[in-house]
């Protein structure tokens, strides 16, 4: 089992620091869900991390 789902690569900066450490910030949480995906957690634990994701694609709109 790999624990990232996706792993950053400076490959995936747009050279603007605050969008690249917002973006860095969203594939973390990412890669949290899918962590807590792979261990079974149920979807009252999975909630917070969903609604973080929901949050930001909202502000990146």
């Amino acid at each position: 089992m790999n624990p990232l789902y996706i792993v950053w690569k400076n490959d995936h900066s747009v050279g603007v620091p605050i969008l690249d450490e917002q973006h860095h910030a969203l594939v973390a949480t990412i890669n949290s869900l899918y962590y807590f995906i792979q261990e079974g957690w149920g979807l009252g634990a999975l909630k917070p991390t969903l609604n973080i994701i929901l949050s930001y694609s909202r502000f990146h709109q």
